[in-house]
């Protein structure tokens, strides 16, 4: 194989592994994006709400009961009976539990960011039987009753926005703040009479509350047979936990949902079970969740085209060199690699433009961007349309036949780098625009003044003060935009891309190197004459 094509596919590969370290960038951006919205969501959660979970209603029963505990006597050298109490709590759940969930959603905002909360009216009935407590009066005769409480826990009590009475057989009284429970202790508790029948029965009880939240709303299947079902103008729902609902509809202005679960599906039992002998976490969990998704997540859509990303690097180069095998048009390293910067801007476009548009907008709109920008410029590498003027000190260089040393790029940079330090310094004393203004017209007069004389004229110069000082303006009003700075961004770099394209679309870059070439073999030639006559003896002078 030809040793000068084997070179040139090495340059190539490496160049299309160079391009995914700016595909790599765009995917960074893409992740920081997202955890913006994830620190938008938490600053709203902390003022608003976050998740709710609702577990209850539950009839708690404080007890004790004497027993005789067998210790050791000291003065009397011997084991002695002593009476003491043991005091516990018996765990009731529903016999059977109704919860019926209207849940209105809204929109929070925070900067370009929409969050979804929502208020969920609930109505909560049902009936307890007294058949435990009577099972333990029979086991325990001595057993005394404390006063009992209905403990319904909310996991984010900042959300109860109301509660109605509660009707508990005939009994109708007050909420308390707090649900006495150990693990999930906010929410609300109500103060029972105490049991005093020794026949069965069975309490109606009914109440309704109002909660807010924010993203997930969970339910936990406390009773013995339950039939929970909620309806909302949500129209993305999700639907989670252990259990999925019996029957749903999904329409476009919102979703009806319904679940029924038995005890031996929702294994109640030995959730009370645990709970009494001190481990209640199992009955605090809430099984049934439903959260409020946005359906089209811009971030995970564009992670998903960024996979792709480079298989469109490779299709791309590999028509190119096949262009160049079968066509003969020879395209530079340079080339290549100013067509991989285009197809990664289309992605920075992509994410900045769907914070704003919808997504197909954006990518519509990102796709013909790219599209035309690579059309024209592949239309004149492979050979047609008008010549371009130049653009930056390089496409001068390049264009003009204006040769500037590396010195004078470094001079050029060291200024763009004061500009920096200048408005840090002059911000402490004086307020930021004024700094800005005052650095960024030091800058361009200076570097004005600095390329009217390294091209060898003013008028020459001008352009490139204008570009300076367009570039300072952009940039003042990218870092004053709060919403709208990535978007302004990706246009400024697209922009300027577009520009170096289109104003070195004609180059004739393996002229440009091997003018460069030449240039530099001058240089060091004149350089090497030079050492040779200085160290070579005067013939004029004569050694006695």
């Amino acid at each position: 194989m030809n040793k000068v094509f084997l070179i040139k596919l090495t340059v190539i590969v490496a160049i299309a592994l160079l391009i995914l370290i700016p595909l790599q960038s765009v995917e960074y951006k893409v992740w920081e994006r997202s955890n913006y919205r994830h620190q938008a969501e938490a600053s709203i959660s902390e003022s608003w709400t976050a998740n709710q979970a609702l577990i209850g209603p539950i009839y708690i029963q404080p007890y004790a009961y004497p027993y005789r505990e067998k210790i050791w006597d000291e003065n009397l050298k011997k084991y002695v009976y002593q009476q003491r109490m043991l005091t516990n709590k018996l765990y009731l759940v529903p016999d059977d539990l109704q919860v019926i969930q209207a849940v209105k959603s809204d929109i929070r905002y925070r900067g370009i960011y929409e969050i979804p909360v929502f208020r969920n009216q609930i109505q909560v009935s049902g009936t307890f039987s007294n058949q435990r407590l009577l099972d333990l009066v029979k086991a325990q005769p001595d057993v005394e009753f404390k006063v009992p409480y209905l403990a319904v826990a909310v996991s984010d009590e900042r959300g109860i926005v109301d509660v109605e009475s509660l009707q508990f057989g005939q009994q109708n009284p007050g909420w308390n703040s707090g649900s006495l429970m150990s693990t999930v202790t906010g929410g609300l508790h109500a103060r029972l009479a105490k049991p005093e029948t020794t026949d069965v029965e069975k309490y109606n009880f009914n109440f309704a509350l109002a909660i807010r939240g924010m993203g997930e709303m969970a339910i936990a299947p406390v009773g013995r047979l339950n039939d929970i079902s909620m309806q909302s103008d949500w129209p993305h729902p999700s639907f989670g936990g252990r259990f999925l609902p019996e029957s749903r509809t999904l329409e476009h202005d919102g979703f009806q949902a319904r679940w029924r679960l038995s005890e031996f599906a929702s294994g109640i039992a030995a959730k009370v079970s645990e709970c009494e002998r001190g481990t209640c976490e199992a009955l605090m969990s809430a099984d049934l969740n439903v959260s409020l998704v946005n359906p089209v997540d811009v971030y995970t859509l564009s992670l998903r085209s960024l996979r792709y990303a480079y298989l469109f690097v490779i299709l791309t180069f590999t028509a190119f060199l096949m262009f160049e095998i079968l066509k003969g048009v020879s395209i530079h390293p340079i080339q290549y690699t100013m067509v991989g910067l285009a197809l990664s801007m289309f992605y920075l476009l992509l994410v900045a433009l769907s914070e704003h548009i919808s997504f197909t907008y954006s990518y519509l709109i990102a796709a013909v961007a790219c599209v035309l920008l690579l059309g024209y410029y592949w239309s004149h590498v492979l050979k047609g349309f008008t010549r371009a003027s130049g653009f930056c000190f390089l496409m001068f260089e390049i264009l003009k036949g204006v040769s500037i040393h590396p010195i004078q790029y470094t001079m050029v940079g060291l200024a763009l780098s004061m500009f920096y330090l200048l408005l840090v310094a002059l911000s402490e004393h004086i307020s930021f625009t004024y700094s800005y203004l005052i650095a960024a017209v030091a800058c361009v007069l200076l570097l004005g003044y600095y390329w009217s004389h390294v091209l060898k004229g003013f008028t020459r110069a001008s352009g490139f003060c204008v570009v300076l000082a367009i570039m300072y303006g952009v940039l003042f009003v990218i870092l004053n935009s709060e919403d709208h700075a990535l978007l302004m961004g990706a246009l400024l770099m697209f922009t300027l891309l577009a520009a170096v394209m289109v104003l070195t679309r004609r180059v004739d870059w393996y002229a440009v190197s091997l003018s460069a070439a030449e240039k530099l073999k001058q240089s060091h030639g004149l350089s090497r004459a030079h050492k040779e006559q200085v160290s070579a003896p005067d013939a004029g002078i004569s050694h006695d």
